[in-house]
């Protein structure tokens, strides 16, 4: 019989009723994750070559929004990328069912792969993408200002440094973090209203 010692500790405590395992996970969404990180890109690829060769041949010069839609799609690629690459540590799976081992692991990996990549990647893909639509309406409506980068900044620093001391192990006495669903719902709300406010711009 497996001793305390060699039975691996799960991230998360399961909910009652519930019998984890971590060698035949009972939901893993891995091929979800990889099917969208790989069709996203791919569909949006011909889309921006599209536009842009439209706005070199028709328009005969490129603007500020080809040019952030581009950079938005470089981070949207990469977040693309590190979410495909999550899900061999777990990204895919609820929390009791992935080993406090493979976390740890997990949370000591390089930035760019590692738990804050998000922060990075997403942040910065969905800020260009309304900088991009912003700068579109700009130049029909001249007369319109904007200030759209402000929160975006903040929620990434809030994000990147969620934990004091900044570390992969969030489990040391003395250790403090923000409350992530606070800070998810809160973000969301954000980029709802944005997004709103973005839409309604035309009207």
């Amino acid at each position: 019989m497996a001793t305390q010692s060699e039975t691996p500790m799960a991230l998360l405590s399961p909910p009652p009723g519930t019998t984890p395992s971590f060698d035949h996970p009972s939901e893993s969404k891995a091929w979800c994750v990889i099917l969208a990180a790989a069709l996203s890109p791919g569909i949006a690829l011909p889309i921006l070559v599209l536009r842009l060769y439209t706005s070199r041949t028709i328009g005969h010069k490129w603007h500020k929004d080809d040019l952030f839609i581009v950079i938005a799609f470089v981070f949207a690629l990469a977040n693309s990328i590190t979410s495909g690459v999550q899900t061999r540590n777990g990204a895919d799976l609820h929390g009791w069912e992935v080993p406090l081992a493979t976390f740890k692991e997990f949370m000591k990996l390089p930035t760019w792969v590692g738990s804050i990549s998000g922060a990075f990647t997403y942040n910065p893909a969905t800020l260009f993408i309304k900088a991009s639509l912003l700068c579109l309406f700009i130049r029909f409506s001249p007369e319109c200002l904007f200030n759209a980068a402000g929160y975006s900044i903040a929620n990434a620093f809030a994000f990147a440094y969620n934990c004091h001391p900044v570390g992969w192990d969030p489990t040391p006495p003395g250790t403090t973090c923000i409350d992530l669903n606070t800070a998810f719902i809160t973000a969301s709300a954000l980029n709802v209203d944005a997004d709103i406010c973005i839409l309604m711009l035309p009207m």
